[in-house]
This record gives C-alpha cells, sequence and structure tokens, in this order.
C-alpha cells in the first residue's frame, strides 16, 4: 500500500530516531528505502543496523549537487506501491503518522498530497529559537486551533503522494513517468516546483495539523540566517529579480518584512535574546544580495553605499563591529567603491537597525506595568546582551552524551499564569488585568540557577527551561524537552502548581519513557516517599537541592549507586526510599547562579517604581531564625540554619548585572535581611569598594534591629526602601503564627525609615483564626496610621509542610487539601471563624479603603 522514502547526508545524529519513527508505523510500509549521498560519518552503519533497504552514493549519484528532485525521481523507480511517504533524515513521524494520513487519501481521489504539521524540536539555542519562533512560526497560533487547508505546495519534509499523480506529472512534463520532479532544483524548491505540476494536473495538496511530524533540525546562528536567506532568495532568482527593477523593488521589501515580522514576534512574546541575530539577518539579507547581481550592477553598488553610509549612525560600536564582523566574508568580496549614490529605501532600514527603531517602545520591558516606555540605551543593553549570550551559548556544555535539564514549567490555566521557581508564596494572577503575555511579577529561580552552574562548572552537558519566565505555551516547554532529549530532568515544584507539574512529567514520559524526572521544591519535602506514587517521577529532593542535584547527576553519569545520596527519595523495586538529611548547603561555596541563558530582562520583583527596571535580583543569606508558623520556605527548604553570602561574591554579581545587562536597581532577595548587622555592613564596604551606588531593597523584619546608623549607611549606599512582613497587630494572631513581633519597635524602625527617606513596602495576611472583622479592622487602622508608600494584603494559605499547615489537619478544620487550591492569590482553604465568603469581602473592602486613603491624601497635597 505504501513506501516510505528517506534522503540523507551525514546525518549519524538523527537518523536512527527517524528511522525507528517509521518502522514504529501502526499501518506498516511494504518497505523503508534511504537514499544517502555520500555520508562520511556512521549514517550507513546505523541504516543498515536498522535493516532498511540502503542505497549509497554509488548508485545514485550525489543529489545535493544535482538536485534532491533527481533522487525523488529515482525513488520512483523502486517502488509497486500506490502511496509513498517521504521524510527528511531529521524529521520524526508519529507512530499513527500513516494510519491518520492515509484514509483521507483513499478518501478523495484528487488529493495528490497530504502533509502533516512540521514542529520544531530543536529550540535552545538561539539559532534554533529564532528558526522555532520566527521562520517556522509552527508555534505562534496554538496547534489545537489550527485547521486543515489546501495548499499551492506541502514541505518536502514529510508528505505522502499519490504515486499514480506523480507519474500522470512526469509523463506529461518530461514525457517519462519516472520524472515528475526537475533534478535541477535543490532541497528548497523541488517540492513548490512538484505542487505547481500537480494542482495543475487538477490535484489537491491538504496540510493537516493534526498530523504532527518532529523536525529534528539544528542550528546556530549563522546557519540559521544563510538557511533563511538561501530558501527565499531561489524563487527571486527564478523571477529574475536580479534584472528586472521593479522586481527588486519587491524583494526589498520581502527582506525588510521578513526581519520586521522577527523583531514584532520576538517583542510580542518577550524573546528579547533573539534582537541581535535579527539585527544581524537585517543587514546580511541585503548584502548576500550585492553578490546575486551582476558585476558592475547599479543597485549593488547602491545597497553596498547604503550599508556603509549607515555605520556612521549605529547607537552601539559594540552591535556595529559585531555586524561587520559577522559579514566580514562578505565584505571583502566586495571590490567597488562606495559611493553617495545611496537607495533611499534600503539606506532607511539600514538606518531603522542602527538607530535600534525596529522594536516595540516598550522593548525589552513588555510585560513590565511601571514601565510606559523604554529608551535607546535600555534598547541597546538588551541587543548588545543578546550579542553576548550568542557567544557564550558556545562556551557552555549543553549536548553530550548524559544531559540534564533543569525546568520550571508553564503555568497557565483558564486564564490565569502562576509564578513557582524562586517564589515564596507560589501563586497564580489573572490575566485578562494585564496587558502583557507574563505575569508582573517573576522571581529569579535561584535553586536552578545555582545548580546550573554547578552542572557545568563539572562538564555535565544541561540546560535550563524557565517556561514562566519564558512566557512559554505548554507546547513550547514540551517540544523543547522533547528535542533536548535529557536523560536526566529537575522540576521545581510547589503544592499549588504540583498537578500541573505532574501533568508535564506525565507528558514527558510519554514521549521519552526513558528520561528521569526528579522533582524539587517545598511539595517534595511535604510529600516525601508519597511522591513516588506517582509512576512518571523517579526521584525526589528533599530542601535545598543544590548539592544532591550534582551527585544524583554524577552518580546517574557514570551509572553509579544513588542509594546512599542524602535528602534523596528514589524507588528500590516497588518500594519508595526516604533518605533523611539535616545537612544544610554551603551557601558560601555556591557558584553564582547562572543569568546569560535565562531570560533576565523578564524576571521582575520591583514593589515599588523607584526599584528601576532592569532590577537584578540577588541573595545575601538563606534562612531565617524566626519560627512563623505559615512561612514556606524556612520550614521546608532550609531548616533552622541562617547563613550568609559573600558580600564580595554579590557585589561582582551586582558589576557583572550592570556590564552585561545595564541595571538599574537591585532588589536583595533574602527570607529576613536584617538578621546579622555585621554582615550589613560588610556587604555596605562591598559596594563602597566597588563603586556601586544603585537602587536598591530588601526584605527585612521591622523589629530587627535595624538601628538609625545602619539605615543612613545604607541610604548612602543606595538603599532606596524596604519590604516588612507585618501580618497583623493583634495579639492572638500574632501567637496563633508564632510570630513575636514587637509592634513599637516595628513603629520605631518605620519612623526611622521615613526620617531618612526611605520607602516601606508592608504585607499583611488575614483569614486567621483568630481573625475577626476587629482585628482586620484594627491592624488596617494601624496600617493607616503608618501611612507606608505601599502595601499588599492576602488571604493566609497553609502551605503544605509548615506547622500551619499541621495544626489546621490536627483540628480538622482544613476542609480543601487539594494540591491546586494552595494558591497565594487564591481562596480561604479552612474554615475560619469568618467564613470564606466573609473573608474575600474583607480583603476587597482592605484594597479599596486603602486605594481611598492614598487618593486623598494625593488630592490633599
Amino acid at each position: 500500500m505504501i513506501s516510505a522514502f528517506v534522503p540523507t547526508l551525514n546525518n549519524e545524529t538523527t537518523i536512527r530516531r527517524v528511522l525507528q519513527g517509521l518502522k514504529a508505523q501502526t499501518v506498516k510500509t511494504k518497505k523503508i528505502v534511504v537514499i544517502d549521498s555520500g555520508s562520511t560519518d556512521k549514517t550507513e552503519e546505523i541504516c543498515r543496523s536498522e535493516g532498511v533497504e540502503f542505497y549509497p552514493k554509488e548508485y545514485f549519484g550525489n543529489f545535493e549537487r544535482l538536485g534532491l528532485g533527481r533522487a525523488r525521481n529515482r525513488i520512483l523507480e523502486l517502488i509497486d506501491t500506490p502511496y509513498i511517504l517521504s521524510v527528511d533524515s531529521d524529521i520524526i513521524v508519529r507512530p499513527d503518522h500513516i494510519e491518520r494520513a492515509l484514509p483521507i487519501m483513499e478518501a478523495d481521489p484528487n488529493l495528490g498530497g497530504i502533509a502533516g504539521k512540521q514542529i520544531e524540536l530543536h529550540r535552545s539555542e538561539l539559532g534554533d529559537r529564532c528558526r522555532a519562533v520566527v521562520e517556522m512560526r509552527d508555534l505562534h497560533q496554538p496547534i489545537s486551533s489550527q485547521t486543515p487547508q489546501y495548499k499551492d505546495f506541502i514541505l518536502g519534509s514529510n508528505n505522502i503522494y499519490r504515486v499514480d499523480a506523480l507519474h500522470k506529472v512526469g509523463i506529461i512534463e518530461n514525457n517519462n513517468k519516472f520524472r515528475p520532479y526537475e533534478d535541477k532544483f535543490m532541497s528548497n524548491y523541488e517540492d513548490v516546483d512538484i505542487g505547481i505540476k500537480l494542482r495543475k494536473q487538477g490535484y489537491k495538496l491538504l496540510w493537516d495539523p493534526s498530523i504532527h511530524t518532529y523536525h529534528l533540525q539544528k542550528d546556530d546562528v549563522r546557519s540559521f540566517i544563510d538557511r533563511a536567506y538561501r530558501y527565499r532568495v531561489f524563487k527571486w532568482q527564478l523571477q529574475g529579480a536580479f534584472e528586472d527593477a521593479g522586481l527588486y523593488r519587491r524583494k526589498i521589501e520581502h527582506n525588510i518584512n521578513y526581519t520586521q515580522m522577527g523583531f514584532d514576534i520576538l517583542c510580542e512574546k518577550s524573546r528579547w535574546y533573539l534582537s541581535y541575530p535579527f539585527i544581524i539577518a537585517g543587514f546580511t539579507f541585503f548584502l548576500e544580495d550585492i553578490s546575486r547581481f551582476t558585476e558592475g550592477h547599479p543597485m549593488a553598488s547602491k545597497i553596498y553605499s547604503s550599508f556603509i553610509k549607515s555605520l556612521d549612525f549605529f547607537v552601539s560600536d559594540d552591535i556595529k563591529e559585531g555586524v561587520l564582523e559577522y559579514n566580514k566574508k562578505l565584505l571583502d568580496q566586495i571590490s567597488t567603491e562606495p559611493t553617495d549614490d545611496i537607495d533611499d529605501e534600503i539606506f532607511a532600514w539600514f538606518l531603522k537597525l542602527a538607530k535600534l527603531e525596529v522594536f516595540n517602545k516598550k522593548f525589552p520591558a513588555m510585560h513590565d506595568k511601571k514601565t510606559i516606555q523604554t529608551d535607546v540605551s535600555l534598547k541597546q543593553k538588551a541587543v548588545e546582551a543578546s550579542k553576548y549570550r550568542m557567544s557564550y551559548e558556545d562556551k557552555l556544555a549543553i549536548y553530550g552524551d548524559f544531559k540534564v535539564l533543569l525546568a520550571n514549567p508553564p503555568w497557565q490555566k483558564d486564564g490565569r499564569f502562576g509564578v513557582n521557581a524562586g517564589s515564596r508564596w507560589p501563586h497564580t494572577y489573572d490575566m485578562s488585568r494585564y496587558d502583557a503575555n507574563l505575569p508582573p511579577y517573576i522571581p529569579y529561580p535561584f535553586f536552578m540557577g545555582h545548580l546550573y552552574s554547578m552542572l557545568q562548572n563539572t562538564g555535565i552537558s544541561s540546560w535550563v527551561i524557565d517556561g514562566i519566565a519564558e512566557g512559554y505555551s505548554d507546547e513550547e516547554f514540551i517540544y523543547e524537552i522533547y528535542g533536548y532529549a535529557p536523560n536526566l530532568i529537575f522540576i521545581e515544584t510547589s503544592a499549588p502548581s504540583f498537578e500541573n507539574d505532574l501533568q508535564y512529567a506525565s507528558s514527558i514520559k510519554e514521549f521519552i519513557p526513558e528520561t528521569k524526572i526528579c522533582m524539587t521544591g517545598s511539595h517534595v519535602s511535604y510529600l516525601k516517599e508519597k511522591l513516588l506514587d506517582y509512576p512518571a517521577i523517579d526521584f525526589g529532593i528533599i530542601k535545598e537541592y543544590e548539592e544532591t542535584g550534582l551527585i544524583l547527576s554524577q552518580a546517574l553519569k557514570a551509572d553509579t549507586d544513588y542509594s546512599k545520596i542524602s535528602g534523596l527519595i528514589y524507588r528500590s523495586g516497588d518500594k519508595a526510599v526516604f533518605n533523611e538529611t539535616d545537612s544544610d548547603t554551603d551557601f558560601k561555596s555556591l557558584p553564582r547562579p547562572e543569568r546569560v541563558i535565562t531570560p533576565f530582562f523578564n524576571y521582575n520583583d520591583r514593589p515599588i517604581d523607584e526599584l528601576v527596571y532592569p532590577s537584578l535580583q540577588v541573595q545575601l543569606s538563606r534562612g531565617c531564625p524566626f519560627k512563623c508558623t505559615f512561612c514556606l520556605w524556612p520550614h521546608t527548604f532550609y531548616g533552622k540554619k541562617y547563613r550568609t553570602a559573600d558580600p564580595q561574591v554579590v557585589a561582582d554579581e551586582i558589576k557583572s548585572g550592570i556590564e552585561n545587562f545595564g541595571i538599574k536597581s537591585f532588589y536583595v532577595d533574602d527570607d529576613t535581611f536584617n538578621v546579622d548587622m555585621k554582615h550589613l555592613h560588610r556587604f555596605c564596604d562591598s559596594l563602597e569598594v566597588n563603586d556601586i551606588n544603585l537602587p536598591w531593597m530588601a526584605m527585612a523584619r521591622a523589629d530587627g534591629g535595624l538601628d538609625e546608623d545602619l539605615i543612613i549607611r545604607m541610604k548612602a549606599n543606595g538603599l532606596t526602601a524596604l519590604k516588612f512582613g507585618i501580618e497583623s497587630i493583634d495579639e492572638d494572631v500574632l501567637k496563633e503564627i508564632n510570630k513575636k513581633l514587637d509592634i513599637a519597635k516595628c513603629e520605631e524602625t518605620l519612623k526611622l525609615c521615613r526620617k531618612h527617606g526611605i520607602g516601606v513596602h508592608l504585607t499583611f495576611s488575614i483569614g486567621y483564626i483568630a481573625d475577626t472583622e476587629e482585628t482586620i479592622k484594627k491592624t488596617f487602622n494601624w496600617l493607616v496610621s503608618q501611612n507606608t508608600d505601599s502595601q499588599q494584603v492576602s488571604i493566609v494559605v497553609p502551605f503544605p509542610g509548615t506547622p500551619m499547615h499541621d495544626q489546621l489537619i490536627k483540628k480538622g478544620i482544613l476542609d480543601d487539601n487539594k494540591h491546586s487550591h494552595f494558591d497565594g492569590n487564591s481562596f480561604l482553604v479552612f474554615e475560619n471563624r469568618l467564613g470564606h465568603k466573609l473573608t474575600e469581602r474583607l480583603k476587597d473592602k482592605w484594597n479599596t479603603d486603602w486605594n481611598s486613603f492614598k487618593q486623598k491624601l494625593r488630592h490633599s497635597e
């Protein structure tokens, strides 16, 4: 009924997966034929080991020189089936590919061919991301919303053709049923040509997005730009655009529109790190055109002269030097001298590129609700950071025999987007309130960042996907993992995100079942052995997971025993084993967390406007000596020990943030910033020695001993504001949550902050068992009396793993233990004396009254 055909050349890294996909078809092929045009790697050895028909170069000739059309013609001589399935040597088809496509073909004799949706799997490094996100635009529109369409042609990379339709075209076009294709066409036009011929004979061609195929092509930035150019220029050459001035005007428009589309998509999706490759492409497409004109053609001179003139207008010498270096080979081949005779349209485009006027007015802060418009210096820094990432990726160990992936999965449901890794209060946002594709607050995932640096430092191939900060859809996240095909995945989870994360783990196992999945995060410390009740999970790590994660990675890579690893949860036969741990991570010994390959400009923790974007999140310490019963991380991650970082290392991080990303502020993301006053003085020493004086802010305890001298010194070193967790001023509530807060000392601290111009942001929570309307009103009135700069109030969440959760279980009043309901921005999950609805109303009233109070103050000034 159907045969399968795979053309190949040096595809040892992908060919086995391709052939295994064909052999796994639920509707079996009569034969699988591989045509090789002269591989020098292990392609032939792999093909023969898979038991398929293999035809080497000697039999078919070098079809890359003669044209892929020749190979597609010759395969017709080897088959006697009514249908032929063709897939490229880097395309994986699902087991039901033929089963889904063939009935559609059989039902309509006028259907000449059918192709499925090609989904890019490699999307880690910049070149791959450019191709996947912009070139292919495969996930720009969710697959679920895409519908079958009749096309002018279908991709050569995956298709099923009716063989008698190809024979008919061959006879009519070339008087030979085995020659429907033109031998001269290379791998980027023979599919277009055969589509034109089939439609000319009355056949239809169908593209069905419900039939998925997976593309394993890999690109660096240079190969992406080269491929994007070649795929397009061929058509223009055939039409004679380089001899016809009118046609070349359309080619100019095409070059500009394609590149501008790239800028528009990367802005829309907050993928700022793709900016430099598209700046390069914007120039290179035209410089490549020069060689297509005949020698001495005036348009070639105009393009070159326009380019040379534009060099005087670059806002960044770094970007200009990068453009010149990238195009050095092309520029060295140009023998003409630049003149004053330029092309106005091309020069205007070059100016937009040089001045960075091709971006959204908020780039790269499209998601930041406090930003109205960014200046050119910030745009410049983002593009320079993209350039730096391009070279930085070459230094990393990303691909190898054993690969580790660190993942923070997307968390999106019913119009709500969640924040998880890096958040002490995991929660979701109603995105209908924000004109952005990312939540307004995205914390940096420090555990992931430190572990990634540790893996790289020990030579373990690794990658990191922060699906939340990337704004990934479900499909983007899953397909990047499929393409990377890691041996081990770490997923940081929490109670409210657990069901979401578990669903991703199950999906990953369906496609790459041999991959081991290790759950980490606060909820793992709560579940312990119960974590392995879920078959998709292979391991778990309690508490801080950097050191244990590295040891597990090393053990799995070396295939050695992991049963004695402290803090590890693993399976031994049908039994779940949990290795207890009392040890704490040596915080000072951790390497600096990875920043370059994470989406830096998307991280955002700026409670106040004075903390200027872009802002760096750093940690000066870990842990908290206090015992508040509701607090998640001290109880599930850190244990009892408070540890400090080396202030000079943190200062180096800040300096690196200034140099690489142009940061204008930083936020000290500690559990409790002001536990050790000597440590804070040492931090001020480091800021002074390194001449750092940016606005900064920290989370502190209001009765924690911040004396006036220290406040004055921190103010002199850039301290702009402090965030204090108050929760309540009612003694019964404070006793319930074991928060031994001295309200009088809090007031003294707030007074000192006001005196020295330090902004104050206070946080509160309501809904405790001891809470009444009166206690909440009393706390609110106290807030008004302090007249702080800003505040936030939440409904208390008894996260699993905290003493508060255990206490409510014992009292029998935790009436909802569903994981996803422990959302920091959700409803009350236990019975208090107020009831659910009244608690919600009191929270809303609190915010309404606060906004009214601040508005009256502004009007009275």
